[in-house]
């Protein structure tokens, strides 16, 4: 059985870098299912933990070395409980020979179960934007104390009203964990021999990037991703809208909005027919259905992969 420290950040189109406090969002989230008995994911404040106490050292070239040790035991308070989540597998390593060799695999694990929700959250061993004090100096000196600046606000009220529903109260892992590790392991870690792999590589990169961005930075990385992954070469505006909408959620409209976003983003002094974001010419669905459908073409063209290697077998 391993436990692993995981972070329930938000995916949120209120992240848009003007708002602190986003991350606590995620604290309304009391439970986390998964289709899988094999894996748990829930909160302890604290877990017992054992621990090597020097009982002879001696010190070699100036660094101390333990010759003999004892087992001891110590409570470990989690950081941010409200938002801190355990991920405990059961056989998960052992019993499908991917035993945790490094902390790239751990990464790469959490990567996997953001693949497997459709939920605005995503889990990470960063806790996120935790630090937001400022303090103001007493008097004019340098070596003068300092007062905490307990005025500052969060941001704005009414948005987080706006928001306050955008994250549910359970969330649901409802894809097999374990194939789509298996998958992002072998894709973050192989020799790259073809474009397709790179593109697959490069895509679950942005995509992990994308899922703790501001709203813009997101929206551009989702669609990178697709566009990475599913178009070769040049392709005309049609063919990729029809190409995005045929293996995820969106409609064609929802696709072409969303490519029109990106290349405003991309072009701010160019854009078709002088189309704008912010003025609401162009309709882009929300933050969350833009990773969804992120996650349907990752999935979708790792699978596909997976059977060429078999057939390459």
């Amino acid at each position: 059985m391993q436990w692993i420290e995981s972070y329930l950040r938000p995916l949120s189109q209120q992240n848009t870098g003007i708002e602190a406090g986003i991350e606590r969002k995620a604290e309304q989230v009391d439970s986390i299912q998964t289709e899988i008995s094999s894996l748990d994911i829930e909160q302890h404040d604290s877990v017992p933990v054992e621990f090597k106490k020097p009982v002879e050292t001696e010190e070699i070239q100036g660094q101390k070395v333990m010759n003999e040790w004892r087992w001891e035991t110590k409570q470990k308070e989690v950081n941010f409980p409200n938002r801190h989540w355990w991920i405990i597998s059961h056989g998960i390593f052992k019993n499908n020979n991917l035993h945790l060799r490094d902390e790239a695999d751990i990464l790469d694990f959490l990567l996997a179960i953001n693949l497997c929700t459709d939920d605005p959250v995503s889990f990470s061993q960063n806790p996120g934007q935790v630090g937001r004090r400022a303090y103001e100096a007493v008097n004019p000196r340098k070596s003068s104390k300092l007062r905490y600046r307990g005025d500052l606000k969060p941001g704005q009220f009414i948005n987080g009203l706006l928001y306050s529903q955008e994250i549910p109260s359970v969330v649901e892992i409802e894809r097999d964990v374990v194939s789509v590790y298996k998958m992002v392991r072998k894709f973050r870690s192989m020799r790259v021999d073809s474009d397709q792999d790179m593109d697959i590589r490069v895509g679950l990169h942005m995509y992990d990037d994308g899922l703790t961005s501001t709203v813009w930075t997101g929206m551009a990385n989702f669609y990178y991703v697709c566009a990475n992954v599913l178009f070769s070469g040049r392709v005309d505006t049609d063919t990729k809208d029809n190409m995005v909408s045929e293996i995820t959620n969106l409609s064609k409209s929802e696709a072409a909005g969303w490519r029109q976003a990106v290349n405003r983003l991309k072009h701010p002094d160019e854009g078709e027919s002088g189309t704008g974001i912010l003025d609401g010419d162009i309709e882009v669905p929300r933050l969350e259905r833009l990773r969804q459908a992120a996650n349907s073409v990752l999935i979708h063209a790792m699978e596909q992969r997976f059977t060429d290697f078999d057939e390459e077998i």
